[in-house]
């Protein structure tokens, strides 16, 4: 689910346009309180194996980083629409913490939250409500796209789940009911007519990130706001040349696989 800090209507492009959430800020990692085998450390990292897990609530996990521009944060593999946890991003403003934008997930889908651009060198989510687990959080700049992505063709994230079944049957013949036994999110994104300057200050440096770990998704956050993923490419990205302009010759597809 996307989400926005009040008034919000984009850095530099409307909210009609991809946003992807990558590159996120490395730092020092400390919480309010950590569960036995639920370190804050776990939700620092792309995997979605491992959580954090606080003992009570309210409970903060908090960043600590080198200043840099920060206008995203994201939060995946997470229960938080499960147990009615509510969460809120804040960052530190030299004196006292302060809230930028508050969120009461109806489910526990990928939470991508754009915000106003600004320098911080400390940001922490607050939960309140229910104890959550937590896979993974990244705060960041995000990349928006000087074009929107294609509609012709594509399909919302959130109605690209695949699943695949078991169904047990009897010695008789009796159907004894299905269960899933894998569930993904293949999907497609794809946007042309970027131009050559913009495609190697901004697309470059995603496409080497996507090498490295997942990322967060959004095609057209501000008319399909469930329409997020956080997913891993599942083969190289690769530019192409579509005409001799430079100002709108780059095309580029984005073929990616993880949960919506």
């Amino acid at each position: 689910m996307i989400v926005f800090e009040s008034d919000f209507a984009g850095v530099a492009y409307p909210l009609d346009h991809p946003r992807i959430g990558a590159r996120p800020v490395a730092g020092s990692v400390t919480a309010s309180t950590s569960a036995v085998g639920f370190t804050a450390a776990n939700a620092a990292n792309a995997s979605t194996y491992d959580w954090w897990k606080p003992t009570a609530v309210p409970a903060t996990w908090e960043l600590s980083f080198a200043s840099a521009q920060i206008s995203y944060f994201g939060i995946a593999a997470h229960n938080c629409g499960t147990v009615g946890a509510t969460v809120e991003f804040q960052r530190w403003n030299g004196a006292d913490w302060v809230t930028v934008l508050t969120h009461t997930p109806t489910d526990d889908s990928p939470i991508f939250g754009l915000v106003r651009r600004r320098a911080m060198d400390r940001a922490r989510l607050r939960f309140t409500g229910a104890v959550p687990t937590v896979g993974v959080v990244y705060f960041g700049d995000v990349t928006e796209f000087p074009q929107r992505a294609d509609y012709v063709g594509s399909i919302s994230f959130d109605r690209a789940t695949q699943e695949e079944y078991s169904t047990p049957v009897s010695d008789g013949g009796q159907w004894l009911g299905r269960y899933v036994t894998r569930r993904s999110v293949p999907a497609k994104m794809k946007v042309d007519y970027l131009s050559e300057a913009w495609a190697e200050a901004y697309l470059t440096p995603i496409i080497q990130d996507l090498k490295a770990r997942p990322v967060f998704m959004a095609d057209r956050p501000g008319k399909f706001p469930a329409s997020v993923v956080y997913a891993y490419t599942t083969g190289p990205v690769v530019p192409e040349r579509m005409n001799s302009n430079a100002a709108v010759s780059i095309g580029v597809t984005f073929e990616v696989t993880g949960n919506a």
